[in-house]
């Protein structure tokens, strides 16, 4: 049950997040932008590693989650804005910190999302199909 729902969460965030062409579906600025980013790969990661039936940490940490997924023999595609910078964009920044993150590319944030979310859609059906 779980990891269909983070499934539907990470993947209804992903699909708001950006339009199919990589621009994004409404205005928000940079720093915003990049928080909802965070958030929808954070969701896509939990899903991953949940559809894998291995537990992880409660953490808003993209770089630990991926870690999680690496210890597994997997490898998460390569994306215009790494994890650790769009780490940066995570809930304990903000409020301190996450306006000094705002000069991401939307077109990068965009495509980040969309990249692992693709990866995150093929490794789970995937893995479904798995006897």
């Amino acid at each position: 049950m779980l990891p269909s729902i983070l499934k539907r969460i990470g993947l209804g965030l992903a699909t708001l997040f950006c339009a199919g062409d990589g621009a994004h579906a409404w205005p928000l600025v940079g720093a915003v932008l990049g928080f909802h980013a965070q958030q929808a790969v954070e969701k896509l990661l939990k899903a991953l590693i949940s559809a894998r039936s291995v537990p992880f940490e409660l953490t808003h940490n993209l770089v630990r989650l991926a870690k999680v997924w690496h210890d597994l023999g997997e490898t998460l595609p390569a994306t215009p804005i790494a994890l650790p910078d769009l780490n940066d964009f995570a809930v304990e920044y903000r409020y301190d910190l996450l306006f000094q993150h705002a000069a991401t590319r939307q077109a990068d944030l965009c495509t980040t999302v969309r990249l692992i979310r693709e990866y995150v859609v093929s490794r789970i059906t995937a893995l479904s199909a798995t006897p």
